[in-house]
């Protein structure tokens, strides 16, 4: 009778998901992410790494399976903040992480690709032009990877897409 009367006074949001964090938390330590001082990075990462999908889904993964509640505002403001501020702190932590785990670095791998937003509108960033899913009416931009032998990533870089009517 005591088990049954104690569950009955559980709720979903008591139960905490402690797999994750364990995980990934020991590996964003490890890698040394940690330096960087805002905990909401480490919470998106792991929440990403587990559950890989929209940044809305990443709001309702937090509240249920972290107990933390957030407004999709907020996460939007820090990874604007985050590319501002940590960025190339970021990347000269995975640069060294990936340097110590190779030992050397001889081979760097590059690969780009193509996004597209449904909007019609164009701003610095999103430029009308190629598409490779064929939406040619709608914005782009340009999604750089850099990452070692043993797939890595070293860096990420964004560029605008480059009109062919603009080159002479």
């Amino acid at each position: 009778m005591t088990i049954k009367s104690f569950l009955r006074n559980i709720s979903n949001l008591q139960v905490r998901t402690i797999g994750p964090e364990l995980i990934f938390g020991t590996l964003f330590d490890n890698i040394g992410f940690n330096a960087i001082s805002e905990e909401l990075f480490r919470h998106i990462v792991i929440a990403r790494l587990t559950y890989p999908t929209r940044k809305l889904k990443t709001v309702d993964y937090l509240y249920r399976y972290r107990g933390i509640k957030i407004e999709i505002d907020k996460i939007y403001r820090f990874l604007d903040r985050l590319n501002e501020k940590h960025k190339a702190k970021a990347e000269r932590i995975a640069y060294k992480y990936t340097q110590r785990t190779l030992e050397q670095i001889s081979v760097v791998f590059y690969d780009m690709t193509t996004l597209y937003f449904e909007s019609e509108d164009e701003d610095d960033l999103r430029k009308i032009g190629f598409s490779k899913d064929g939406k040619f009416q709608n914005p782009q931009i340009m999604l750089g990877l850099w990452w070692g032998k043993t797939a890595i990533p070293l860096a990420m870089i964004y560029f605008q897409v480059i009109l062919l009517k603009d080159i002479h």
